[in-house]
């Protein structure tokens, strides 16, 4: 996980959703799933093909709590419907 994200989880006590892309996102993301427990609300991560192909995405996404909503979502419109129904937005 990078400086500059341990220095914002450490600086701010609120819940967060994170949004990412495939690409390297999932990686980090679970890192910090499991670091800061009970502080991340969802994580969304958007892939246009939906068949990560390389596993990533399914490496990690059961490597954090079950409480912690996992999207791996085609557009942001998907995104947007799901933060809306935990009211996130």
């Amino acid at each position: 996980m990078g400086e500059s994200l341990q220095k914002l989880f450490e600086g701010y006590r609120e819940g967060y959703a994170l949004p990412g892309a495939v690409y390297k996102d999932p990686e980090i993301y679970a890192d910090i799933v499991r670091a800061y427990p009970g502080r991340i609300l969802a994580v969304y991560i958007r892939e246009v093909r939906l068949d990560p192909g390389d596993g990533r995405v399914e490496k990690v996404s059961g490597a954090w709590d079950q409480d912690v909503p996992f999207v791996l979502a085609a557009d942001s419109d998907a995104i947007r419907r799901h933060a809306t129904e935990l009211g996130l937005l």
